[in-house]
């Protein structure tokens, strides 16, 4: 299974799961592992913002093979990203 494939997959499960916002303990603030330093709640506003855009759309697009204009690939890649930041910095836990 190719990268961008499972990237998409974990997107619609993240997607999926709603806004439920970062659960307590350590993963509030800095998380190790978290890229660039930012926090998990800041993770989760723009990657809600990206899901208000329609990345979801964008996400089954690219898995199912279908072309994408560069803004759209952008804003898979920029959520992909994030949810690699976010599941790294345990934030989903």
């Amino acid at each position: 299974m190719s990268k961008s494939r499972i990237g998409a997959i974990a997107g619609t499960i993240i997607l999926a799961l709603g806004a439920q916002g970062c659960s307590g303990g350590s993963a509030q603030g800095p998380a190790a592992g978290f890229n660039g330093g930012g926090d998990c709640k800041a993770t989760k506003a723009e990657m809600n913002k990206l899901v208000a855009q329609g990345v979801e759309n964008d996400i089954n697009a690219q898995a199912s093979g279908r072309s994408l204009s560069s803004q759209a690939r952008a804003r898979v890649d920029r959520y992909n990203e994030l949810l690699d930041s976010y599941l790294g910095g345990r934030c989903h836990v």
